[in-house]
């Protein structure tokens, strides 16, 4: 399961793919990171350096292209002939097989509740990250995509703006 997160890329492991398929209900993984736990293990985690390198990747997943640290991360630990992908949204799904296409990705409901379950227990997989420096990392990547999101163009209503500015 690939998880990203405002601390890095994380890859997680299904323990019993077999008892996964067969999960109704993730009620009780979401509230209990111990269960969850023997669901799933961490593989692999691919920290971010600084805001900029989460916010570089941020907006080429936004552009709908991938960050060259993700297709690194993903080159370094999936095994192609064996390993199944599984991804939360149709468009990382796009985006992996556009990049990777001999390498099986899943995308379905089970996969979202689990994606769901493991960001509410994220800081019991991430050794030395709690979830003050959570919230922190996704304040400034916060900050740092509405500065990308909110560009002035002179030829939109943006005109009046900056002319007011001006005065």
């Amino acid at each position: 399961v690939l998880f990203e997160t405002q601390a890095g890329f994380a890859l997680f492991s299904i323990k019993k793919p077999k008892k996964f398929a067969k999960i109704e209900d993730f009620g009780p993984y979401s509230s209990n990171a111990q269960k969850l736990g023997k669901l799933i293990e961490l593989k692999a985690f691919r920290p971010f350096k600084d805001t900029k390198d989460v916010l570089k990747s941020a907006i080429k997943f936004i552009k709908g292209k991938m960050s060259k640290a993700l297709k690194k991360f993903l080159t370094k630990n999936l095994n192609t002939e064996e390993d199944t992908l599984a991804v939360s949204s149709m468009k990382m799904a796009t985006l992996v097989r556009k990049h990777f296409s001999d390498i099986t990705i899943e995308h379905n409901q089970n996969i979202e509740e689990l994606t769901r379950c493991i960001r509410t227990n994220i800081t019991s997989f991430l050794e030395g990250i709690n979830e003050q420096q959570l919230k922190e990392m996704s304040l400034g990547l916060a900050h740092g995509l509405g500065r990308f999101k909110v560009k002035f163009s002179s030829d939109k209503v943006d005109n009046m703006v900056i002319q007011a500015v001006t005065l």
